[in-house]
């Protein structure tokens, strides 16, 4: 037979057991709670709180083909600049030397201003010297057409 003090021993453990498995339960909850949302605001925040993708305007454009172009050519890389003249413009790539190879390659590119805009035909202003007089500085102006693979000289 069981006594009084075996019984409320037994019901104060089997409450004791109850509330530890509701704690237990409660913790879990809240533990996966917690880590979701942190996951949440992980793979999420990027895409609220980042800005908008950087949109290049035509003038910054036009400045870099023109860059690019004078690097090429002082380099002594015609075929990357090939690509950078326009479809009018572009050999079909001979791999014979021109009698300006020389003279290109050493041209310094000191700056490209007064860039002009006229939908897919613009004009900028370069501004350059040979390396044999670096204080005589040549400016030009070039034509630019947008093709459908980005600006090029033309």
């Amino acid at each position: 037979m069981i006594d009084g003090s075996q019984k409320g021993r037994s019901a104060q453990a089997s409450r004791r057991s109850w509330l530890l498995r509701l704690v237990l339960i409660l913790g879990s909850v809240l533990v996966v709670a917690f880590v979701g949302s942190i996951g949440f605001l992980y793979l999420f925040s990027s895409t609220i709180d980042s800005e908008p993708p950087t949109i290049i305007s035509n003038e910054e454009q036009i400045r870099g083909t023109v860059e690019y172009a004078f690097r090429s050519l002082n380099a002594g890389d015609f075929a990357t600049f090939n690509k950078l003249q326009c479809q009018r413009y572009r050999s079909e790539g001979t791999g014979e030397p021109s009698p300006y190879d020389e003279v290109l390659r050493g041209v310094i590119l000191d700056g490209v201003d007064e860039i002009t805009v006229n939908g897919n035909t613009a004009t900028a202003v370069t501004h350059h010297h040979s390396p044999e007089l670096p204080g005589q500085q040549i400016s030009n102006t070039v034509n630019v057409v947008r093709e459908s693979d980005g600006w090029k000289l033309c």
